[in-house]
C-alpha cells in the first residue's frame, strides 16, 4: 500500500498521509475506510467529485482538505470530539448547508478555516473566535450566513485574513476589530453593514487589502486609514460615505488601487502623489473643483 500514488507511510508502514488532489475520484468518503488508518494525520482530497456527507470517523488528523467536491448535508457536531488536533480545515466549494456548529470551537488548534462557497445559514458562532487563539485565516464568504460580526472577534489576535463577503451580514463593523493588528486582508463586501467605519481600523497597520464595498456604511472616511502605510488596495465604493477625502491619503505610498465611487463624498479631490497607483475610481460622488491632472498621467 505504501507504494501507491498519493500515499505516504511512516517507518512502521502505517499510512500517515493521503494526497489525491484532482485525481478524478468519485463516490463517498465511506469508501476510504478511514478508521482503518489510525496513523493518518493528513487527508487531501481537494478537487474531486466526492459526494455524500462528511464523516467524523478518524481521530489524528491535523490537515483536512475536502474542498472543491460535491459534499452535502451538515458539518457534523462530532468533528470537534474526533479531531481535536486539527489545524488546517478546508471544506470550501461544496454544497454544505445549515449553520456552522459552535462545537467546532473545541478544536483549539485550528489555524486555517475555510467554509466559503457553500450554502451555510445561521450566524457565525462567537465561540470560534473566542476559542481559536491560533487562527490566522477565516474565510466564510459566499454563503447565506446572517447576523452581525461578533465583537468577540477581537480574541483572534493572530488573524491575518478575514473574508466575509457576499453574505447577509448586518449591523455595524465592531470597533473591536481594531485589535486584530496582525490582519493583512479584510473583505466585507456585498453585505448590509451599517454605521460608520470605526476609527480603530487605523490600528491595523499590517493591512495590505481593505475592502468594504457594497454596504450601507455612513459617515466620513476615518483619518486613521492614512496610518495604513502597507495598504495596496482600498475599496470603499458603493456606500453612503460623506465628507471630504482626507488629503493625508497621499501618505499611502504603497497604494495601487483606490475605489471610492458611488458615495456622497464632497469637496475637492486631493492631489495624490502616489507613484504606484494604477487604478482609481471616484465616480458618482459630489466632488467640486477640477479633476487633478495627475490622474491622467
Amino acid at each position: 500500500m505504501c507504494s501507491w500514488l498519493g500515499l505516504t507511510c511512516d517507518s512502521a508502514g502505517h499510512v500517515t498521509e493521503i494526497s489525491l488532489h484532482g485525481a478524478g475520484l468519485s463516490g463517498t468518503l465511506g469508501a476510504f475506510d478511514l478508521p482503518a488508518l489510525p496513523a493518518l494525520t493528513r487527508l487531501n482530497l481537494r478537487g474531486n467529485n466526492i459526494t455524500g456527507t462528511i464523516l467524523a470517523n478518524t481521530t489524528n488528523l491535523v490537515y483536512l482538505d475536502l474542498s472543491q467536491n460535491s459534499l452535502s448535508g451538515v458539518i457534523p457536531d462530532t468533528l470537534s470530539s474526533m479531531m481535536r488536533g486539527l489545524r488546517y480545515f478546508n471544506l470550501s466549494s461544496n454544497e454544505l448547508h445549515v449553520p456552522i456548529p459552535w462545537s467546532l470551537s473545541d478544536m483549539r488548534e485550528v489555524r486555517m478555516f475555510d467554509v466559503s462557497r457553500n450554502k451555510l445559514t445561521g450566524v457565525i458562532p462567537l465561540e470560534l473566535f473566542m476559542n481559536w487563539p491560533e487562527i490566522t485565516i477565516f474565510h466564510a464568504q459566499n454563503n447565506s450566513l446572517a447576523g452581525s460580526i461578533p465583537p468577540g472577534i477581537s480574541h483572534a489576535t493572530k488573524l491575518e485574513s478575514l473574508f466575509l463577503y457576499r453574505k447577509s451580514l448586518s449591523g455595524r463593523i465592531p470597533v473591536e476589530i481594531g485589535r486584530l493588528t496582525s490582519l493583512r486582508r479584510i473583505m466585507l463586501a456585498w453585505n448590509s453593514l451599517t454605521g460608520p467605519i470605526p476609527h480603530s481600523v487605523g490600528n491595523l497597520t499590517s493591512l495590505v487589502f481593505l475592502g468594504f464595498p457594497y454596504n450601507n456604511l455612513i459617515g466620513k472616511i476615518p483619518l486613521g486609514i492614512t496610518n495604513l502605510t502597507a495598504l495596496e488596495a482600498l475599496d470603499l465604493g458603493i456606500n453612503q460615505l460623506e465628507g471630504e477625502v482626507p488629503a493625508t491619503i497621499s501618505s499611502l505610498q504603497s497604494l495601487r488601487f483606490l475605489v471610492l465611487s458611488n458615495n456622497n463624498l464632497s469637496g475637492v479631490i486631493p492631489y495624490l502623489n502616489i507613484t504606484k497607483l494604477v487604478g482609481t475610481s471616484l465616480a458618482d460622488n459630489s466632488f467640486t473643483g477640477e479633476f487633478p491632472i495627475a490622474f491622467c498621467q
